[in-house]
């Protein structure tokens, strides 16, 4: 009978979800997420959180839908790097005025003060408390699983003590509903939490660059006493702001 007991434990525990995320100095903890933005990326991005005892990196790309063709869209793996040591946030951005390979917008991590609840709810088997937060004018309505011991989120949702199941601003226009979480070899990704070599500056230089190409692209005029016209009309993607 006891022996029955005990292979009856060693199987549960080969079975249950937290085996696979278990502490290993070894390993990073790999989570993937379902990423919609509705002013931002009309498919949502695919995105994955890495993370470990230095910090985090965040990768996602715009998802593609192959069933339309001729449609511009923006392939490319983008990153946020965050370096716990540093407190530091490293965004990879576009700014072919300053440098054509890209830039690094570095900034402090902004603490989010994280309002934790008694609230448990059960999402994909996994026993999640809930907990409100604002960040950068936005408020963030989460399900975190302390049982996944991590302070590192997606994007830049970090400071909740476990992982973030499911998030979702109050305007619905953001979501971040994880889909798998495991753990992977470190040497695998540790390239990508290296800070590439860019030019690296502040938010607030990358905003102002912007608007100033925003503003620049909505004057463009035809020349004068050309028989041409048109109407430019521009979207400007704030995302890129917060």
């Amino acid at each position: 009978m006891i022996k029955r007991y005990i292979s009856f434990a060693f199987i549960f525990l080969l079975l249950s979800p937290f085996c696979l995320i278990s502490q290993d100095p070894e390993t990073v903890l790999k989570i993937e997420y379902d990423w919609s933005c509705s002013f931002c990326a009309s498919l949502g991005f695919q995105s994955t959180l890495y993370s470990n005892e230095d910090g985090s990196v965040f990768e996602f790309k715009e998802k593609t839908n192959q069933v339309v063709k001729d449609a511009i869209v923006d392939s490319s793996t983008r990153f946020i790097v965050y370096k716990l040591k540093s407190d530091s946030i490293y965004e990879e951005a576009f700014m072919n005025s300053i440098d054509p390979k890209g830039v690094l917008i570095g900034e402090k991590r902004q603490p989010i003060d994280w309002v934790l609840t008694d609230s448990i709810k059960l999402i994909d088997n996994r026993k999640c408390k809930f907990a409100t937060g604002s960040f950068r004018g936005r408020k963030y309505n989460v399900w975190y699983d302390p049982e996944v011991e991590t302070q590192t989120g997606p994007w830049k949702l970090h400071g909740l003590p476990g992982a973030i199941i499911y998030a979702y601003d109050s305007t619905n226009q953001l979501r971040f509903k994880s889909i798998s979480i495991s753990r992977v070899p470190q040497h695998i990704v540790t390239d990508s939490f290296k800070i590439p070599n860019l030019i690296i500056i502040s938010r607030l230089v990358y905003r102002k660059r912007r608007e100033e190409i925003y503003d620049r692209m909505e004057n463009i005029k035809p020349k004068e006493g050309s028989a041409v016209t048109y109407e430019i009309e521009v979207s400007r993607n704030y995302f890129e702001f917060y």
